[in-house]
């Protein structure tokens, strides 16, 4: 027990001195923003939160008039810029927060912005879907749901949106689930389901900096001419180098960047029993020379 505390204990100061090192605090969410749509990338862009606060809320409206007008002009859903939003983070009370989601979608929907409900934790799981759902049913379409392969139950979750003619954005996971300690099975899941969204013919988003994968799904000669590629915009250099080493530029046609619209410590600190944070460390590690020796 001691063991796994001292672990936990090392692992969340590499962590911290990780985003100390790597956090360029003279670029703002702005330059980011303008540097990515300069390369070709659409932007998401995701508050960082404090779950069940009552006013961050709000945040959400900001990012919506920040990217509307960026998306005037007809551009195929792909192309288009878009936030991500945990729905814990909507009020202090549930009904607060399905009050606050649908209003914010609806905001969205008049602005001409896609919103993805992004996946937390195990336990909300249910609400992400019934959330997505409620907006369904009141016919809004400029809604997806994030769904990710580290929960075992994923693929009756996507085969469940593929009937509903849903959009999905698949990822491995960033939290935990029941199968986190099993990345190879994780891994798998997120090809097999990948692969579903791309056989669909509609607009998906596959969200994983796993080049593997990605290069696999490329080799399998599948339509992906409706699928967003999603990165982090903390790895970019990572991933311009993968995708000029692979020769995927032609197979990716549109790529975006999730860009964080919060603070990066303040989220780190409330959530750090929740983040799968050996996970993160490792992923940031295989990174980080590629940001200062490639």
């Amino acid at each position: 027990m001691k063991t796994s505390k001292v672990f936990l204990l090392i692992t969340m100061i590499i962590f911290i001195l990780y985003l100390i090192i790597k956090a360029d605090f003279r670029i703002s969410y702005k330059n980011k923003m303008e540097q990515g749509i300069k390369n070709n990338y659409a932007i998401t862009l995701g508050y960082l939160p404090d779950f069940y606060s009552k006013t961050d809320y709000y945040e959400f409206y900001k990012m919506i008039d920040l990217l509307s007008p960026l998306n005037n002009g007809g551009l195929f859903l792909p192309q288009t810029n878009k936030i991500s939003l945990k729905t814990k983070q909507l009020g202090d009370t549930r009904e607060k927060q399905i009050e606050n989601f649908i209003n914010i979608i609806n905001y969205a929907n008049k602005n001409n912005v896609f919103v993805w409900i992004s996946a937390t934790t195990a336990d909300n799981l249910d609400d992400e879907y019934l959330f997505y759902t409620l907006a369904r049913n009141k016919g809004y379409q400029n809604i997806g749901l994030t769904l990710a392969t580290y929960h075992s139950d994923v693929s009756i979750r996507v085969d469940s949106i593929l009937k509903q003619n849903g959009h999905i954005r698949l990822v491995k996971g960033y939290y935990y689930g029941d199968l986190s300690n099993n990345w190879q099975e994780v891994s798998k899941l997120f090809e097999e389901n990948a692969e579903k969204l791309a056989k669909t013919g509609n607009y998906h988003c596959i969200a994983t900096q796993d080049f593997d994968i990605l290069s696999s799904l490329v080799d399998k000669n599948l339509n992906l001419n409706n699928i967003e590629f999603g990165f982090f915009e903390s790895a970019k250099n990572y991933v311009n180098y993968q995708i000029q080493e692979r020769h995927l530029l032609d197979s990716l046609l549109y790529k975006s960047l999730y860009i964080p619209f919060g603070q990066v410590f303040p989220y780190v600190e409330d959530n750090i029993l929740l983040l799968d944070i050996p996970k993160i460390i490792s992923r940031k590690l295989n990174q980080i020379r590629y940001d200062y020796f490639v």
